[in-house]
């Protein structure tokens, strides 16, 4: 938007019941914050956030995270990256498209995956195991079990019966957020192409190759400087 619009946009949000975050709205100086992105003078000044390193999915997605930002900003981070990646039971790349806490992102060039016999590219993705409540049909009465380490729930039949229209409710169980240490297993996974949905399409302004996929496509990276980065800090 605009900065010259910045009052006009503001009170029409306020005259159509909406209110406006003014700690977040920054229309003065050389900072700007967009959709979860810092940006200062237009380039990206976020830092990398780590709320936890406790299991392996959040050292995982640590380390997708600190590469990017090291590839952003041309910072190698050789000894914290390989810091993590020492603590790792096993170390398994995957497409840069699959989730930060899926396994390491890396270019095809770098993790070198295995091809089945139909062409597509075998590989190991962590994924969460599933945690759900239980629900049963005791004599006429309706019963749920919750999983050890989850808060407590109240029997809502409404909400039973609204969680199986949605399609929630499947197989007597519905799933739900785990709120303890998470649960996960490495599963087998492969893919027509390493980059078929992460694609890499050429910059407008004609500087190079930047990432668009959906995990990427935000941190305007040339894909050489991510591929760098990734190799910099894992091998240098």
């Amino acid at each position: 938007m605009p900065v010259e619009l910045d009052k006009q946009v503001k009170r029409l949000l306020h005259l159509t019941g909406f209110r406006t975050n003014i700690e977040k709205s920054f229309a003065i100086g050389p900072f700007r914050e967009s959709c979860g992105a810092d940006f200062y003078n237009g380039q990206p000044c976020r830092s990398v956030y780590i709320h936890s390193l406790k299991d392996q999915d959040s050292r995982i997605s640590a380390i997708n995270r600190l590469n990017l930002w090291s590839a952003q900003h041309e910072i190698p981070l050789c000894r914290t990256v390989q810091k993590l990646l020492s603590t790792l039971p096993q170390v398994n790349f995957v497409p840069e498209w699959e989730g930060f806490t899926s396994g390491i992102h890396a270019p095809q060039s770098i993790a070198a995956p295995r091809r089945a016999s139909d062409g597509t590219f075998l590989y190991k993705s962590l994924v969460p195991a599933r945690c759900a409540i239980r629900v049963e049909d005791a004599g006429g009465e309706v019963t749920f079990s919750i999983p050890n380490g989850q808060k407590s729930r109240i029997l809502n039949l409404e909400g039973l019966i609204i969680s199986l229209l949605h399609g929630s409710l499947s197989r007597g169980s519905i799933g739900i957020r785990q709120m303890t240490d998470r649960h996960s297993r490495w599963c087998n996974a492969r893919t027509p192409n390493w980059t078929s949905i992460a694609q890499f399409s050429d910059a407008p302004d004609g500087s190079g190759i930047r990432v668009t996929g959906p995990h990427h496509c935000d941190a305007g990276l040339n894909r050489a400087a991510w591929t760098r980065a990734v190799a910099t800090n894992m091998f240098g």
